[in-house]
């Protein structure tokens, strides 16, 4: 095994590659997000929640509440995917002039390769 230590990180190209890790966590949360409010509109259209609804108020709002929980399952995508890539993109480009200033003063981390 042969050690050699990483002194800098290309910060572009590593807020890139983060950027991506952040369109993956933003796709899962917008799709949980979507699977939620599809569950509870389904839950506010069941027959059995009107009964347990105690105003007349309530139970007329039942259908704008639906599509707005619609809306907001489908707006909640788009906003987890763009908000995750961004703040991908701003993370690992600070991470990485962080290590690069840090790796100045303490040397940087230590890799071990192995040659095949």
């Amino acid at each position: 095994m042969r050690g050699m230590i990483l002194e800098r990180i290309d910060v572009m190209s590593f807020a890139k590659l983060n950027a991506i890790f952040g369109l993956v966590v933003g796709l899962a949360m917008g799709v949980l997000t979507l699977i939620f409010t599809s569950l509870l509109s389904d839950f506010i259209r069941s027959p059995s929640i009107d009964a347990a609804l105690a105003t007349q108020q309530t139970i007329a709002q039942g259908p704008q509440l639906i599509v707005q929980l619609q809306q907001l399952g489908f707006f909640g995508v788009i906003f987890f995917l763009i908000g995750g890539v961004i703040t991908g993109f701003i993370v690992g480009a600070v991470m990485a002039f962080v290590y690069n200033l840090s790796a100045k003063l303490v040397g940087g981390v230590k890799i071990e390769l192995e040659e095949p």
